[in-house]
């Protein structure tokens, strides 16, 4: 199985965990590191809109 957005393949692919579905139309499989990449770019966008202690240590103060 090939990940939708980076193309590599999905080493030890599992349903629960790689298998990501949109709405009733759309579905994509996504490996983890692509999956750990959305998880960062989402927790910096909600550290940005809603500041607290921990995620500022967690990406490190400043957000931008």
């Amino acid at each position: 199985m090939k990940c939708k957005l980076c193309e590599q393949e999905i080493p030890d692919y599992n349903t629960a965990l790689n298998h990501l579905v949109i709405d009733e139309y759309h579905e994509v499989d996504i490996c983890q590191a692509c999956v750990d990449a959305f998880v960062k770019w989402q927790g910096k966008i909600f550290a940005t809109l809603f500041p607290t202690k921990a995620l500022k240590k967690r990406y490190g103060g400043k957000m931008e």
